[in-house]
């Protein structure tokens, strides 16, 4: 089931680009007509078009004929092997390197590098974010992942919780060896937001997404908004999280 959330709703969210959304509808659908991606995105079917026939051009997007039960057939469009590639995971190569580092003995020098990205990120981070506090800094944390390839949304749940949602893993093949690499990123969370942050999906655990949320308020949260956190976590994972309105 592919669990969509009408983004037009939220109170904070930050765009990716309409080629990713649309890669994104594609990679966990299957594939899908212009009508229905049209309707999805809230876009014009020609608006789709266009951007799917970019898409097809760099070769991420393929299609075929869908035969209908009435009416004319129409074209059913899929990501291509290269498309289903495209967002930060099948880095073979460097899982490569990490799996040899460990069989050698050497697994240490990836702690090392992770405790030197961690403060090397903290750094950057807390001069970009610096003013920042509360939702703001949740939404400007969002762009500058995304702007490192995690491909991440950010939105606004409740009054007093926000969440961030990233669809990309640059560092996975290291995650999946080195458990400390997401707990690293969750603690670096918590603390440039200066609160409570959960991680409650990740894609090393098998979830399409990684899942961040932001408690806004000094205190715990109230049972109102537990329940609103299991609510969207109990629908997340069988495909994309959000696909936002353009």
């Amino acid at each position: 089931m592919v669990y969509i959330i009408q983004m037009q709703e939220s109170k904070l969210q930050h765009g990716l680009s309409t080629e990713a959304r649309l890669l994104l509808l594609l990679r966990y659908s299957g594939g899908r007509t212009l009508n229905q991606l049209a309707d999805e995105l809230g876009l014009s079917r020609m608006g789709v078009y266009k951007r799917l026939v970019v898409l097809e051009k760099k070769g991420l997007v393929t299609r075929k004929i869908h035969k209908t039960k009435l009416g004319r057939p129409a074209f059913l469009f899929m990501p291509t092997e290269e498309g289903r590639n495209s967002f930060g995971n099948e880095n073979v190569l460097l899982g490569r390197l990490v799996e040899y580092l460990d069989r050698t003995s050497h697994g240490g020098l990836v702690s090392c590098f992770l405790k030197d990205r961690y403060a090397t990120a903290h750094r950057d981070y807390s001069e970009r974010l610096k003013g920042l506090s509360g939702n703001e800094l949740v939404l400007a944390l969002a762009e500058i992942r995304s702007e490192e390839g995690y491909m991440a949304e950010s939105r606004l749940l409740t009054r007093d919780l926000a969440e961030m949602v990233e669809y990309a893993c640059p560092i996975f093949e290291i995650a999946k060896r080195h458990a400390e690499a997401c707990i690293m990123e969750q603690k670096l969370f918590s603390e440039l937001f200066g609160g409570e942050v959960e991680s409650t999906h990740r894609q090393v655990d098998g979830r399409d997404i990684c899942r961040f949320v932001f408690h806004t308020r000094a205190k715990r949260a109230s049972k109102r908004e537990a329940a609103k956190v299991s609510q969207y976590s109990e629908g997340i994972g069988a495909g994309p999280y959000a696909v936002p309105s353009v």
